[in-house]
């Protein structure tokens, strides 16, 4: 009998047979299929989603979970709520786990909405909207993350729930803290604040850590002792009971303010901690994180083997589950270590994947910071035009979204005046990035280096030789200080131009050979600095008439060229890079040599 009512019905058009294994019909148009359910009196349809539900469930016994937002949404039709609920957070849940973060968003609002229809307790609630402001920010969808504690916690208020207002006041704080659209530092630690004084009347130790956390997280780029001091509180607060979600957090996290206050290896030792704790609880965002963190803390050492481990492994594991946020990250440092070895082309493809996973999860500082590295490549490549073109785009960017105490755009172009010997364009930006104090440069840690490659360049297009001396024997005791040797080897390079400036031949000569030590240490020999470093050492070797050593240092230079080349080919730029004249020099003394 179905069988003939469903033909006759294909008759007349308003179904259609579908090509499944099992026999499978669908309405012809929506219309169709609303006119045919609204027919139906309300008990009946309720009727009928609960016996749908029941079969599937009687069914699919083993594999309820692959159907779980199917019988969530039967459930729910039929007016049982509290049966629906569970389908939906499981369908909901799956959806997070394959990083399908939209879907996974929308279905836990449903399971929300569901949760206050049976009045669900708070902690079941709370961790509903924890879970979808969760999948938001994975996705990008910061502002909507940011309503969804806003409802949370408006929640709290009208239950009087201290713990659930809690939970929504860390989660805005946490937006504001970190460097998203929304980063506000100044909110972000009244909000800690409020949320430590809340934790404390809630009796919620996790609370209490995650304020701090919060506390440190804005420190970091103010305050690094501060911020220290932060993390510790939230340290002793995790372990005493025993959080170890939180405790990881904050390893993670506590780890840069080492760096910066010239401890590594407690950084290293704090990230090594986190990690483990990670891989315990299969977190593999945070895991893909603490890698990417490890990898850009191996490129400030400039061990630049151990940074590139890292950051392949943080990157497989974030293209795995999705994550384009940790893409971006991992690909972060995969840039900086590119151009601390020299590895132009390289660094230019990491760099612009790099950027466009951040545009699309959100992630503010690779959109400032790699950008400036970008700039600097294309320029070093030859390309002064798309190199100011990309510092233009930061300029604007940091218009939008203004960083405490950071210089990149401004810092970057003046580099790049000075690339183009504009000395007077170079100076004009001077003062708007470099007040002449080498620590201004920590005011973001994210990037001390763009100001710290610009100062000295526009001191040595402007001839001012002793001046370049001392700021660039400033940044090397500091950086030095600091742990950080990412760029030491850029600095030694000018540091030896000044002091050819200066007619100090035999001290330029000898920081020209600790550049080339340092090339040499972090496996970087055959990428520009090598080439340049030992163009230089070609140059003063020829001049003291040492004609085999300068035959040497030209036929290095000359094979780094070669290599750096090809690595541009890859992006375009291999003839505008050989075409530049201090490059055309180079090659061509080389060939004389040989000859």
């Amino acid at each position: 009998m179905l069988a003939d009512n469903l033909a006759r019905l294909e008759e007349r058009q308003l179904v259609r047979a579908l090509p499944e294994a099992e026999p499978a019909y669908a309405f012809k148009h929506s219309l169709v299929q609303q006119t045919a359910y609204e027919s139906l009196l309300v008990q009946e349809r309720r009727a009928l989603h609960r016996a749908v539900g029941e079969a599937l469930e009687a069914m699919y016994a083993d594999s309820r979970s692959e159907f779980a937002e199917v019988l969530a949404e039967h459930f729910s039709n039929a007016g049982q709520a509290e049966r629906a609920l569970p389908y939906a957070r499981q369908a909901a849940e799956r959806a997070l786990r394959r990083f399908a973060t939209a879907e996974a968003a929308a279905l836990f609002g449903r399971a929300i909405a569901l949760a206050r229809e049976v009045g669900l307790e708070d902690h079941s609630v709370r961790e509903l909207y924890l879970q979808r402001s969760r999948a938001l920010e994975l996705g990008g969808a910061y502002e909507a993350a940011l309503a969804v504690y806003r409802d949370l916690e408006q929640l709290g208020q009208e239950r009087s729930s201290a713990g659930l207002e809690l939970a929504a006041v860390i989660g805005i704080a946490t937006l504001h803290a970190v460097p998203t659209p929304l980063f506000d530092p100044g909110r972000a630690l009244e909000l800690a604040a409020r949320a430590a004084e809340l934790g404390s009347r809630a009796g919620e130790p996790a609370g209490q850590a995650r304020a701090h956390w919060i506390e440190m997280v804005v420190q970091t780029r103010l305050d690094p002792q501060a911020a220290i001091r932060a993390g510790e509180a939230a340290l002793a607060i995790a372990r005493q009971h025993d959080l170890k979600e939180q405790e990881a957090f904050t390893l993670n996290d506590i780890q840069s303010n080492h760096q910066a206050l010239g401890r590594p290896d407690r950084a290293l030792q704090a990230l090594a901690e986190a990690r483990r704790i990670w891989r315990d609880l299969d977190n593999l965002p945070m895991l893909a994180d603490n890698l990417a963190s490890t990898a850009m803390l191996h490129v400030l050492q400039a061990a630049y083997d151990e940074a590139l481990a890292r950051a392949e492994e943080a990157k497989a594991i974030s293209e795995r589950i999705g994550n384009l946020w940790g893409q971006s990250y991992a690909l972060a440092a995969m840039t900086v270590m590119r151009l601390g070895r020299g590895e132009l082309g390289p660094a230019i493809r990491d760099a612009v994947r790099c950027i466009d996973l951040a545009e699309q999860s959100g992630f503010l500082a690779p959109q400032i910071f790699i950008r400036s590295g970008l700039a600097f490549a294309y320029g070093l490549a030859g390309d002064l035009g798309q190199a100011k073109e990309v510092t233009n785009q930061i300029l604007v960017f940091e218009r939008r979204h203004p960083l405490p105490g950071n210089v990149s755009g401004t810092a970057t172009m003046a580099w790049i005046a000075a690339q183009e010997g504009d000395a007077e364009a170079a100076q004009d930006l001077l003062p708007l990035f470099d007040p002449g104090e080498p620590e201004s440069v920590l005011a973001v840690l994210e990037n001390p280096l763009a100001p710290a490659i610009a100062g000295p360049a526009v001191r040595l297009v402007r001839a001012e030789y002793a001046g370049a001396l001392e700021l660039i024997d400033g940044y090397l005791a500091l950086f030095e200080e600091r742990a950080v040797r990412a760029i030491r080897e850029s600095l030694l390079l000018d540091r030896g131009r000044a002091l050819l400036g200066l007619g100090r031949a035999a001290e330029a000569r000898r920081a020209f050979e600790a550049a080339l030590e340092g090339v040499r240490a972090g496996g970087a020999e055959g990428g520009l600095w090598s080439a340049l470093i030992q163009g230089e050492l070609a140059r003063l070797a020829t001049a003291e008439g040492r004609r085999d050593d300068a035959r040497v240092y030209l036929a290095a230079s000359a094979d780094s060229i070669g290599r750096t080349a090809a690595g541009l080919a890859e992006v375009g730029l291999a003839t505008m890079f050989l075409a530049q004249p201090h490059i055309r020099s180079i090659l061509a003394q080389a060939e004389s040599a040989s000859g």
